[in-house]
């Protein structure tokens, strides 16, 4: 689909941009979103010249947000502003915090003041909350309207709102009272009023709550249009599509740090700006990673003696970090999910996941012992004896496993408790952390086993 779009617009000249148009309305404005990145100016200054400011905007919906910037400001500073004007303002808002301050002052000078102050409003909330994500635009009545006279208020603000499926009963200053459906609205009969069928007792988040809370109360809730509140005054909504995308923000940005990486890469990043977003992590790695050859040239004389310790030390250590790194991800779900809100939930999560680190580290740790046992019988590459080696590996495996899965399930918990991301806790960073834990578990076990050789 996106190859035939992409030739269709290379190969039609100028002249024929009417039937351009023509064609590519048999495709979905998403469809053209997917082409969009891939074009050049000469072939992006097409669909600018053929689709109107309010088809721009449909397909400008479809693009990333710096996407959506760049592309507005390769417009006359009149278009740009109509089609902002046609955006969701949740989306309008975003893009402009994405655009040049040259071009935005150019471009400002076409919108309205009453757009402009509820841009500037929903800006001033902090980034990847409830109130930066809400639309302002909704359906809301009057306590004390009846259904005749909420028809008509209705119909009158349905062009601008977002969502027409919930509508919302507020008394003074916008307090919220309630809400009722659509269908409830075109049912409901006289003399009835819309305090009469409004349900008031609703589900709603706050305009600071993060895009975690939002996304589990419109998931926990089933709400087409997600109340935000500040001081118990509606402030506007989420819908479910606001919802979806907050999520696929939010994964995204927990992929990322996962992966040791301060940020999400953006497709047409920059070399520079993606090395500056891996170096962080990579320095502090760097840093852990001398700590770990520091701790194994403290055992020296260990490996000197018992040189065969060498040959297993990568098995130990990577089954450690692995281990240590499925806990994390685990946790982090659990984190995300809301299921350790609360002190039980912790305690819980807490022991399943020790008690299956004593589980796996005894059934590994046995299963360790027992192909390293074989393995020295085999190969023979050792003088010592084959049982104490081969207990020295397999008690390491078992305590070091359950370590990991320890750190695992509780470095996340003890982040988010004080406020930090716990994807920070990622996956190089728990496995490093793993490594040096293991290297102390592995040598020190093996200093005890083999006391006598070492004195």
């Amino acid at each position: 689909m996106k190859e035939e779009i992409l030739e269709l617009i290379r190969n039609t000249p100028l002249e024929e941009l009417n039937n351009l148009k023509e064609k590519l309305n048999d495709y979905h404005p998403f469809d053209i979103a997917q082409a969009f990145s891939e074009l050049d100016d000469e072939d992006k200054n097409k669909l600018y010249q053929i689709y109107s400011s309010e088809e721009l905007a449909e397909i400008l919906a479809y693009l990333d947000t710096e996407e959506s910037s760049d592309a507005l400001e390769d417009l006359n500073p009149e278009k740009a502003a109509e089609v902002l004007k046609e955006m969701e303002l949740d989306d309008a808002s975003q893009i402009i915090e994405e655009m040049d301050d040259k071009k935005l002052d150019e471009v400002s000078n076409y919108l309205t003041d009453e757009f402009k102050d509820t841009v500037e409003e929903l800006n001033s909330y902090e980034e990847d909350t409830a109130g930066a994500l809400m639309n302002p635009h909704f359906l809301k009545v009057r306590s004390g309207l009846n259904v005749k006279a909420a028809v008509k208020e209705v119909t009158k603000q349905a062009p601008e709102a977002e969502n027409i499926d919930t509508i919302f009963v507020v008394g003074d200053n916008d307090k919220l009272l309630g809400l009722f459906s659509l269908r409830e609205l075109i049912v409901a009969r006289m003399p009835k009023t819309v305090d009469d069928i409004m349900l008031s007792n609703y589900a709603f988040v706050n305009v600071n709550d993060d895009y975690d809370t939002v996304v589990r109360t419109v998931q926990d809730y089933d709400m087409p249009s997600l109340p935000v509140l500040e001081n118990g005054l509606i402030k506007g909504i989420i819908t479910m599509d606001d919802a979806f995308d907050a999520l696929k923000e939010t994964h995204e940005d927990d992929y990322a740090k996962f992966a040791g990486l301060t940020e999400v890469e953006e497709k047409e990043e920059t070399i520079f700006g993606s090395v500056k977003k891996r170096i962080p992590w990579l320095l502090v790695l760097l840093i852990l990673d001398l700590a770990i050859a520091l701790v194994i040239s403290r055992f020296d004389e260990v490996l000197e003696k018992i040189t065969v310790l060498a040959f297993f030390q990568a098995a130990i250590l990577g089954l450690a970090g692995n281990c240590g790194t499925q806990t994390l991800a685990v946790s982090v779900r659990r984190i995300s999910s809301g299921e350790l809100d609360e002190k039980a939930g912790i305690r819980h999560h807490l022991f399943k996941e020790i008690t299956q680190g004593i589980g796996i580290g005894l059934i590994l740790g046995i299963l360790s012992f027992g192909f390293i046992y074989l393995l020295l019988i085999i190969t023979k590459m050792t003088d010592l004896s084959y049982l104490k080696v081969s207990l020295v590996v397999g008690i390491s495996v078992m305590v070091s496993i359950m370590l990991s899965n320890f750190t695992g399930a509780l470095l996340p918990v003890i982040f988010y408790k004080i406020k930090i991301d716990p994807a920070v806790a990622s996956g190089p960073f728990i496995t490093t952390l793993n490594d040096i834990v293991s290297v102390l578990t592995y040598f020190g076990i093996a200093m005890l086993a083999f006391s006598t050789l070492l004195t």
